[in-house]
């Protein structure tokens, strides 16, 4: 009898820990089954806060909002807020490859068409079709000294158009610089590269690069632009008409956006052609390029 008896008990015993055991797991796994519940509508809910979840009707808005001709600081915040961060990404991404196209089909010596005896230069602006705007500005002229500042603060230059003639460049030292900046509805960009140059009795000598880049970015956007590289790639030209001087700044950028990022890489070049030599007068007829690439 006593042993059945603690038997009996063992088994209520057992019966009641089993009992417990499930109440407690069940009531785990509802408490998680909550949890993942609630996780589950703060992310719906977030989602639903992003009225704008592709690159198309992006776009869109921006038009709208451009429609009177400028975006103002409270339509950017705006558009940036009901936008997913990785749509603004991409939006930027896009503006990069417009610079870059942009660059590529623009002709130098057609913009830089005006010369007032020691500089060439020329600017431009570009609407594109979605709204987006890039200026363009190009400028070649001999390294300064303290004369020849001297100089231009009390002389002013002549200037005249160049007809699309390629000008006579005196032996010395130059330096050509080409800027492109792209403006778009919620931020830009700005790239410049100065290529230092000597004109010799031997032809076109690379002397070094300066490069600068500057970004603008809206409220609730954060980016940056730095030049990672400027390397000569050819540093002698020597025949006219067959040989040329170039380099190129590498610029990288990056931008942030909410726990989204993006980054890439765009790389401007410069040549400057050798095209003819006048020896008697010292001077060297020389042709300008440029090109924008991605990597």
């Amino acid at each position: 009898m006593v042993t059945n008896d603690l038997y009996d008990i063992g088994d209520i015993v057992m019966r009641s820990i089993k009992r417990t055991t499930a109440i407690a797991l069940m009531t785990a796994m509802l408490t998680g089954i909550n949890i993942l519940g609630d996780y589950s509508t703060n992310i719906m809910a977030g989602e639903a806060n992003y009225k704008i979840k592709n690159l198309e009707t992006l776009k869109k808005q921006i038009s709208i909002a451009k429609k009177d001709g400028k975006i103002t600081t409270e339509e950017k915040e705006k558009i940036e807020k009901t936008t997913k961060p990785e749509v603004l990404c991409e939006y930027f991404e896009e503006t990069m490859d417009q610079l870059k196209d942009t660059i590529n089909k623009t002709d130098v010596e057609k913009i830089m068409n005006h010369y007032d005896g020691t500089r060439q230069y020329g600017n431009t602006n570009i609407e594109l079709e979605d709204g987006n705007k890039v200026y363009i500005e190009f400028e070649d002229k001999e390294e300064p000294n303290i004369l020849e500042c001297m100089e231009n603060i009390l002389v002013q230059n002549v200037q005249a158009a160049t007809n699309g003639e390629k000008v006579w460049k005196s032996y010395g030292n130059r330096y050509f610089t080409a800027k492109a900046q792209i403006t778009s509805g919620i931020g830009g960009a700005k790239v410049a590269l100065e290529n230092h140059y000597k004109l010799s009795s031997n032809g076109i000598d690379e002397r070094y690069g300066d490069a600068y880049p500057v970004g603008s970015f809206s409220v609730g956007i954060t980016g940056n632009i730095s030049v990672g590289t400027v390397a000569i790639t050819d540093s002698v030209a020597r025949t006219p008409g067959k040989s040329d001087v170039n380099m190129y700044a590498r610029f990288i950028w990056s931008i942030n956006v909410s726990s989204m990022t993006s980054q890439g890489n765009s790389k401007l070049s410069t040549t400057i052609k050798y095209l003819k030599k006048d020896a008697a007068n010292k001077k060297i007829q020389v042709q300008h390029k440029w090109s924008m690439s991605k990597n």
